[in-house]
């Protein structure tokens, strides 16, 4: 595994590479620094499911997206790189008592 610093939260995560990239869980906030790939300009696949009870996910650092709260299931988004750094944050808000969601990131071609 790799380590890189987080602009977004003091302690150094472990970098997940694509495709895959990919998370689960309940309630809470959750964090993970995901390398997409240099590749630019390109774009990747953001796959998302919230289920039933809302979930908000935002994408930040080499791309920018945030879903606002949402539900569904296996939503696909394409997601525009706004440089060639490699590396996105993906922040889960899953603030509701009951909630799941999933995610998965593609390779940015």
């Amino acid at each position: 595994a790799v380590c890189k610093k987080s602009d977004e939260v003091d302690v150094f995560d472990e970098i997940i590479d694509c495709p895959g990239g990919d998370d689960a869980g309940n309630q809470g906030t959750f964090t993970k620094v995901i390398n997409v790939g240099s590749a630019f300009p390109a774009s990747f696949t953001f796959t998302y499911t919230a289920f039933v009870i809302q979930d908000r996910f935002v994408i930040s650092g080499a791309a920018s997206l945030d879903t606002g709260f949402v539900s569904g299931e296996n939503v696909n988004v394409t997601v525009q790189k706004t440089s060639a750094d490699p590396y996105i944050t993906v922040t889960v808000f899953a603030p509701f008592q009951g909630t799941e969601w999933n995610y998965t990131v593609g390779c940015a071609s």
